[in-house]
């Protein structure tokens, strides 16, 4: 019936012919609105994937004391310096979730110190994570990266040493791949890794940032292990990929 409506307002007289005209705009407006909304429902839900980095990023509860002392005698000294004993949350509850496909856990320092080989220093932002699990719970859309992230965790799976940096800090401080930076952690901890790759973007990591002297942010991104062998256990989240099909 439709089809008949439409070749009969074709040939009928010519004032009948604004029908075609309001219909063709009408036709043409909805299809463009329709493929717009498309595009920015995909555009929103990508940016908020990006900057959660998986499906669902969570930091669960560490139970932390001063020292083994103060749990005892409550009146102990406890000074700025004093080492916090904490209490590591039991990852495989999480990883064994129902409807869990995949869970790793993810070191975040802010503003940790890096010196590069020609002398530059410069605070950086850490990533510490697990090659392998890191791979299968991160969201990170194919484009971002002129190979896919997988490729990316190669280097530091089969040499713990291995880190990847930012463009930033490539282009600021001259450094390039196979060469070496030295990484202070804080709390005495100290790092000296090998660069593996260079990466424009980085799951939850935003390059278009800006401090207040207009700088570009600093990205350092290394084997969860290898970190963790170099400072005192802390507090890190847990990223995990969902099963779509499960609910809840």
């Amino acid at each position: 019936e439709l089809y008949a409506s439409f070749v009969n307002v074709s040939r009928s007289v010519s004032q009948e012919q604004y029908v075609i005209i309001f219909l063709i705009l009408t036709v043409g407006v909805g299809l463009f609105s329709a493929g717009t909304a498309r595009s920015i429902d995909n555009a929103t839900r990508d940016r908020v994937r990006y900057a959660v980095g998986a499906d669902v990023s969570l930091t669960p509860y560490w139970w932390g004391e001063h020292s083994a002392a103060d749990v005892v005698n409550p009146d102990a000294g406890v000074g700025p310096d004093t080492p916090i004993v904490r209490r590591e949350p039991p990852f495989e509850a999480f990883a064994t979730l129902p409807g869990v496909v995949a869970a790793t856990k993810v070191l975040r320092k802010e503003a940790v110190r890096a010196l590069a080989p020609e002398g530059g220093r410069f605070s950086a932002t850490l990533r510490a994570i697990v090659p392998a699990e890191y791979g299968a719970a991160a969201w990170h859309r194919a484009d971002l990266l002129p190979a896919e992230l997988g490729r990316y965790l190669r280097a530091p799976a089969r040499r713990p040493d291995s880190i990847l940096v930012s463009r930033s800090v490539a282009e600021a401080f001259r450094v390039r791949v196979g060469d070496r930076l030295e990484v202070s952690l804080g709390s005495g901890g100290h790092l000296s890794g090998r660069v593996a790759a260079v990466v424009d973007y980085w799951p939850t990591w935003n390059p278009e940032l800006r401090d207040e002297r207009g700088e570009r942010p600093n990205l350092i991104v290394a084997d969860y292990t290898y970190v963790r062998a170099r400072q005192p256990l802390e507090p890190y989240e847990i990223w995990i990929r969902r099963d779509p099909a499960v609910d809840g």
